[in-house]
């Protein structure tokens, strides 16, 4: 993919020079180089309107790189990705897997086919993959043969869920929760990143319209929720690892990938939490019946 777009369509399709998407305006407010001018533009524009808004996609990066490092460091040898977008920023979150545990297998997970197409070719080496799904629909996600054949339902998962929820209904983010506490063996871990509309460094008038804006360059509806509503979402049922709900930014910062130069974003709250209940082991039931709908 190249920084201008080779052909114009309508809306916000991902060859769009009119409108972004929200994969290529993360990029783009980040490091990311698989976007196109209007991304740039709408980028500073949110800038503009809230104050070190570029900050927010390194500030992301950096800290799933250190809970996903935490992750291996306590043993866990595979992961899911949902709503990964591109991995197009080393050291990607496979790879940071894979210094520790170096069979972990992982798993990037994206709804959009130009980011799949894209990821797959960028995707090097053993034990990691890309996968076209919705990350809304867990129980379709769970019985495709792309994924059992690769991840062992009955042992400990690392589910990420990194600036994803915050684009989900309250409903939606409850259905998602939901079934991942069915298919997660005890002992899996959630990671996840959220949008917050607890801003005290910005006037409430700020926040809401940066919001605005960036539903109007993407088409993308955006779901900012206080502390306390994400934690009701997420939480129920885990165990929350220390620090608990924190600031991206809070998030153990002095951890060995520490983004010891990237200075501090207060838009995200980030979380680690352990999946502990009892779960059947259907891998073989639900590898059967991923064979058999592949026929």
């Amino acid at each position: 993919m190249t920084n201008e777009p080779q052909e114009k369509t309508t809306g916000a399709s991902p060859l769009s020079a009119e409108a972004s998407t929200p994969a290529r305006l993360y990029g783009a407010l980040g490091d990311g180089k698989d976007h196109f001018k209007v991304d740039q533009t709408n980028a500073a524009a949110l800038d503009e309107i809230l104050p070190g808004m570029r900050l927010i996609v390194p500030d992301n990066r950096a800290c799933l790189r250190r809970m996903v490092a935490t992750a291996a460091d306590l043993g866990i040898r595979q992961y899911i990705d949902l709503g990964s977008g591109l991995p197009d920023q080393p050291p990607n979150l496979h790879e940071v897997a894979q210094r520790t545990v170096k069979d972990a297998r992982f798993i990037y997970v994206d709804n959009d086919p130009m980011v799949c197409t894209h990821g797959r070719a960028l995707l090097q080496g053993g034990g990691v993959t890309m996968i076209e799904a919705d990350a809304r629909d867990i129980d379709a996600l769970y019985r495709t043969y792309e994924l059992l054949s690769v991840i062992e339902t009955g042992r400990p998962v690392c589910v990420v869920l990194g600036a994803i929820l915050h684009f989900f209904t309250d409903d939606e983010v409850k259905q998602v929760m939901e079934a991942l506490d069915d298919f997660l063996a005890p002992g899996s871990l959630l990671l996840v990143t959220h949008a917050t509309s607890d801003q005290p460094h910005y006037q409430p008038e700020q926040v809401q319209a940066a919001r605005l804006a960036y539903e109007e360059q993407t088409g993308a509806r955006l779901y900012l929720r206080s502390v306390q509503q994400i934690a009701d979402l997420v939480l129920p049922g885990c165990v929350p690892l220390r620090p608990g709900l924190v600031t991206t930014a809070a998030w153990h910062p002095d951890y060995e990938y520490g983004p010891a130069q990237i200075p501090p974003a207060p838009y995200f709250m980030a979380v680690a939490a352990q999946v502990r209940h009892d779960v059947e082991n259907r891998q073989y039931f639900l590898l059967d019946a991923a064979r058999k709908a592949e026929q």
